[in-house]
C-alpha cells in the first residue's frame, strides 16, 4: 500500500516534468521601449555612482571627525590635568600666605608688646676726663617708657 502510493506520487511527478511549455517568440523579442529602459538604466547607474562617490566622502568626514573628536577629547583630559594642577598650586599659595600672615601677625604682636610697656628705669655711669679731671664725674639718668 505505502509502495502503490509512493509509486503515483512518483508518477504525477514525472510528468509534471515533462509538460511541454509554450513559449511565444514574440515574448523573447525586447520590447518597444528598450532603448528608453536602457537609457533609464544608465541614469540610474550614473545616480548610483554619485550617491557612491557621496558615501565615500562622507565616510573620509566622519574619520576626519572622529579623528577631531578623539583629539579635543584628548585636549580636554590635558586641560583637566593643567588645571587641577592649578588648582593644587593655589591652593598650595594660600596655605603659605596663611602660614606668611600669621607669622607676620605674630611679629606684630611682639612689637606692638614690646612698643607698649611701661618700664622705669634708672641709667648710671661714669665719665672720666684725664686731661681734665674737673669735667669728670658720675651721670645718672632716670628712663620711663610709657
Amino acid at each position: 500500500m505505502i509502495t502503490i502510493k509512493r509509486l503515483l506520487v512518483f508518477l504525477i511527478v514525472l510528468s509534471l516534468l515533462f509538460v511541454p511549455i509554450v513559449v511565444n517568440a514574440q515574448e523573447l523579442d525586447p520590447p518597444k521601449e528598450y532603448d528608453q529602459l536602457l537609457e533609464d538604466y544608465r541614469d540610474m547607474y550614473d545616480i548610483a555612482q554619485k550617491y557612491k562617490k557621496l558615501y565615500e566622502e562622507a565616510e573620509k568626514d566622519v574619520t576626519e571627525y572622529k579623528k577631531l573628536y578623539n583629539q579635543a577629547e584628548a585636549d580636554v583630559e590635558e586641560y583637566r590635568q593643567f588645571y587641577e594642577s592649578a588648582e593644587e598650586n593655589n591652593r598650595k599659595l594660600i596655605d603659605s600666605n596663611n602660614r606668611l600672615q600669621d607669622l607676620i601677625d605674630t611679629q606684630k604682636d611682639m612689637i606692638d608688646d614690646i612698643l607698649n610697656k611701661k618700664e622705669i628705669g634708672i641709667i648710671t655711669g661714669v665719665n672720666v676726663v684725664p686731661a681734665n679731671i674737673k669735667n669728670s664725674g658720675i651721670i645718672l639718668g632716670f628712663d620711663f617708657q610709657f
